[in-house]
């Protein structure tokens, strides 16, 4: 079986954050043509090297899920418009993934009671872990997405139990099976309408601001921060400390290093809000309170003082 080029792109993309090189020449193929595809032990041997490339991280499977957030929006957002119903929509991200990402295998029964979304890996060892907790954590915040609740459980082996408790915002239980969502209620659950409508606000100007980022050195560690912290929009920007720990950093390692390239955490951030804000003015269709609902504020005073500050 063969895995969609795309895949192994978003994997190359992340491992350049941290300074990693390709193991091989053949990695130079070019992985934006749809029609380019790698073989599952071609990906497979790239998510060994980096996860020994990055010391055997033990959380290495949950930051690149959360890496992952910007791609959710995006699947998000291209499944809203073929459905309403949360059934229909992992239906529809199943259909997906078969032909393009065959290492992932998702189950979905309904119990009357709740849905139960069992996933599993043909992969097996720290390979098995790293798709499935990755694919976990994305799938999770797609659904928590959806339907604008967290209203939903997840289901690990107990020796994981610890680190994704602690990485996560979802309810974690030990389970029988390895890795599974559990999301009660096995109504006909509708997506919600007014998140996907943000959506597709804003998933077109995140993707603007990565092709056009801020002036920094292509690897200064701030363009970097700019990156992951873009790549982590879900849709709203993640906090400091989410993003310090993608860097294996404590906040205060990780704004030194930023400190020392003359910026802070707090100035990368509002860049990107005051540049979203600028995209976000340019569509007519949008009010001052819809655009500052869009950015994550309460209300448009709020946004209006925030925005004074960035261009101050």
């Amino acid at each position: 079986m063969q895995i969609s080029g795309s895949f192994a792109k978003l994997l190359i993309d992340f491992m350049a954050l941290y300074h990693i090189d390709l193991p091989h020449e053949k990695w130079q193929k070019d992985l934006c043509d749809e029609s380019t595809t790698v073989s599952e032990n071609e990906y497979t041997s790239l998510l060994e090297y980096f996860h020994v490339q990055m010391n055997e991280d033990n959380e290495l499977g949950l930051k690149y899920g959360s890496y992952l957030s910007l791609q959710a929006l995006g699947i998000i957002h291209q499944i809203s418009l073929h459905t309403s119903s949360l059934h229909q929509a992992i239906d529809l991200l199943a259909q997906y993934l078969g032909p393009n990402f065959s290492l992932l295998d998702i189950q979905l029964e309904n119990t009357g009671h709740s849905y139960h979304m069992q996933l599993s890996s043909k992969t097996a060892g720290i390979v098995n872990t790293l798709i499935l907790e990755s694919s976990l954590l994305l799938i999770a915040r797609e659904i928590q997405l959806m339907l604008s609740s967290t209203d939903f459980h997840l289901q690990v082996p107990k020796e994981r139990i610890t680190f994704i408790s602690t990485y996560c915002e979802y309810q974690v239980m030990v389970g029988e099976a390895n890795y599974k969502l559990i999301i009660p209620d096995g109504g006909d659950l509708q997506l919600n309408k007014n998140t996907l409508k943000q959506i597709g606000h804003l998933l077109p100007k995140f993707l603007m601001l990565l092709e056009n980022p801020i002036g920094k050195e292509t690897k200064s560690f701030s363009m970097q921060v700019w990156k992951m912290t873009l790549q982590m929009c879900n849709p709203y920007l993640p906090t400091l400390n989410q993003v310090a720990e993608q860097f294996a950093m404590s906040e205060r390692s990780f704004q030194r290093k930023l400190q020392n390239e003359q910026t802070t955490f707090r100035q990368v951030s509002n860049t990107i809000k005051h540049r979203l804000s600028g995209l976000l003015k340019n569509d007519d269709q949008l009010k001052t309170q819809e655009i500052a609902y869009l950015l994550g504020y309460t209300d448009s005073s709020a946004y209006l003082h925030a925005a004074r500050t960035w261009s101050a």
